[in-house]
């Protein structure tokens, strides 16, 4: 018995597994890298902001800042996405921080 494979079908398949891979590799052209300091704050409760990072001068909130970043001064390289919301807390309750999804951190 003999196998014959019709042009067309590789065409297919070939065009399905090139439009995977570019859109599989994209990157987030929002996404934004830098160095920072993760900063406690004090507790909300008690007009604290909680856990916060220093970078490119400014302080920004996290929305997902893992446990293990968790560490007064502790040196960071940042890859984040600006969110448009912001964090009141403390004295500044009426203007707040910038917040930040954080896609990924490491200690530097």
């Amino acid at each position: 018995m003999k196998i014959i494979i019709q042009p067309r079908i590789i065409l297919i398949v070939l065009c399905i597994t090139l439009a995977s891979m570019f859109t599989a590799c994209k990157k987030d052209k929002n996404e934004k890298q830098a160095e920072g300091i993760v900063l406690n704050t004090g507790s909300p409760a008690a007009d604290g902001c909680g856990w916060l990072i220093l970078m490119n001068n400014t302080m920004y909130s996290p929305d997902n800042l893992p446990a293990s970043f968790m560490q007064d001064s502790l040196r960071v390289k940042v890859r984040y996405n600006n969110l448009s919301t912001r964090f009141s807390c403390g004295m500044i309750a009426n203007n707040g921080f910038p917040q930040v999804h954080i896609n990924n951190i490491s200690k530097k």
